[in-house]
């Protein structure tokens, strides 16, 4: 099974009726550590999802499975059920199914795998047998990355075994069959084949939103720039209105007052000059009439 999840991106439903909040951290956790060493985003959905071109992750165990399941389930509209068996709750085995959900196969089935093990069909569980039977071909646009006996999607050598002995035996000398709680360096690459193209176009629109709030953001502030200026030009116009109003009345004043003290100043001089013209009048007077009195005083006329 190969999925698109379109960005990187993975939304998933964890059912509350299958899984309680304790077994839904454990999930996440398993999450974080996928989306650590990749470019994938898990987004958790609140309730199931209306749009049915939506792909998405539904977590759900409606008839309380116990064990492990290899195989998923595509419903309708891109639901993918992964089922959580209640034996099946360690962290290697939650990212195992997740793994699946993303599109890996177990490694067993790797076709390539003759050349490093042999598969012990003795000793294996015959309902099991079907997980083991190997890829006849590639999946289209899934390149072929090495054999990885390391890989989280590798059984342990006992797996499904139905007498204790080994179901996986290397071919190569000190080969470990291992399966880690940890993503081997060949898982890792596979989630960057599988998913840089998508994820690069997430941060290519992720740029091109951040451009187009960048652009709203500068028109929003030059449009708000303006406004001030505009707001200032005309405040600055009322200032110099009432400045040059004032100015005005003030050179009025001035000039009144410039006018009225001129007027005083006037009329003050006006006042001395006739003050001095009485007071000579006056003296001529009396000047005039001391004379006359001495002309007489001597007998002349």
């Amino acid at each position: 099974m190969s999925l698109k999840w379109s960005l990187g991106i993975i939304p998933y439903y964890v059912d509350p009726e299958s899984y309680d909040k304790i077994i839904e951290n454990r999930i996440r956790l398993a999450m974080k550590t996928i989306e650590k060493s990749s470019c994938l985003n898990f987004e958790r959905l609140n309730s199931k999802p209306a749009d049915k071109n939506l792909s998405w992750l539904h977590f759900t165990n409606p008839q309380k499975e116990r064990d492990c399941t290899h195989q998923l389930q595509v419903r309708e509209y891109e639901e993918v059920i992964v089922t959580l068996g209640f034996e099946c709750m360690l962290h290697t085995n939650i990212m195992h199914s997740l793994l699946h959900a993303l599109g890996f196969n177990d490694e067993v089935t790797h076709p390539h795998r003759d050349k490093y093990i042999r598969i012990l069909w003795e000793n294996m569980q015959p309902k099991y047998r079907p997980l083991f039977l190997m890829q006849t071909a590639n999946e289209p646009n899934r390149p072929v990355v090495e054999y990885d006996p390391q890989s989280v999607m590798h059984f342990h050598d006992r797996a499904f075994s139905v007498n204790g002995e080994a179901t996986i035996a290397p071919l190569i000398p000190g080969m470990i069959i291992r399966s880690g709680d940890k993503l081997s360096q060949l898982d890792k690459m596979k989630l960057k084949l599988y998913f840089t193209h998508e994820c690069n176009k997430r941060t290519v629109e992720e740029l091109i939103d951040a451009c187009r709030n960048i652009l709203l953001e500068n028109t929003v502030a030059g449009r708000q720039q303006d406004k001030n200026n505009s707001t200032y030009n005309r405040a600055t116009d009322e200032d110099d209105t009432e400045k040059d109003s004032g100015k005005y009345e003030s050179e009025q004043a001035d000039e009144s007052d410039y006018t009225n003290r001129g007027d005083q100043y006037a009329d003050n001089i006006s006042t001395k000059v006739k003050g001095d013209i009485q007071s000579k009048k006056g003296n001529s007077y009396l000047t005039q009439k001391f004379i006359n009195k001495s002309l007489k005083k001597e007998g002349i006329k």
